[in-house]
């Protein structure tokens, strides 16, 4: 999809494998951890004297299981949490992808309504350059003034810079358009 392209998309579609991913990280908090660890050397001495000698010494080499027994309701609410962060993130993700489309609408919308401006101002500059040649010849058989051939050359000017207006916010609606899009049709590597 051409849309995917686009930067907030991409950006909104992370967020929400981002809080899809820490509902599973919170739902493995459920299940117990066992570490497996090295050793555990200490001292042990109730009486003070005879600190470092060996029968004082204790140690253990083996797995030290955690059970998360008690805190049922807070690896629950964590749960939750990141259920609600994902349903957020998915909102974003829609309004996003709706105002993409809107964008995209909007300048497809544009850009009919100026091609159709467009024809209409293309007929009427061509009337108005037959009106300019009509009155270039009317002058040279002396039939009207220079200020008939002059009023006709404004307006045909007039008419060109009305089409050029035109073209150009054409133009500009089609980048309009291919920004919407996510920056072209070609796929990027």
């Amino acid at each position: 999809m051409l849309l995917q392209r686009r930067p907030d998309i991409a950006s909104a579609e992370r967020k929400v494998e981002a809080a899809n991913a820490s509902i599973g990280v919170a739902k493995a908090a459920f299940f117990p951890s066992i570490s497996l660890g090295g050793t555990s050397i200490g001292y042990q001495n109730t009486s003070g004297a005879n600190w470092l000698t060996a029968p004082n010494l204790f140690w253990s080499i083996g797995p030290r299981p955690f059970l998360n027994i008690f805190d049922r309701q807070l690896r629950q609410s964590q749960v939750d949490q990141a259920k609600a962060v994902l349903d957020q993130a998915g909102q974003g993700y829609r309004a996003v992808v709706l105002q993409a489309f809107q964008q995209v609408e909007d300048e497809l919308a544009r850009l009919k309504y100026l091609k159709q401006q467009i024809i209409e101002q293309t007929a009427a500059t061509i009337s108005a350059h037959k009106a300019e040649t009509l009155a270039n010849y009317r002058y040279q058989n002396g039939a009207v003034t220079y200020l008939e051939v002059s009023t006709a050359q404004t307006v045909a000017l007039q008419a060109d810079r009305g089409l050029l207006a035109l073209r150009a916010q054409s133009l500009v609606a089609s980048v309009g358009l291919i920004r919407g899009l996510g920056g072209g049709w070609s796929k990027q590597t």
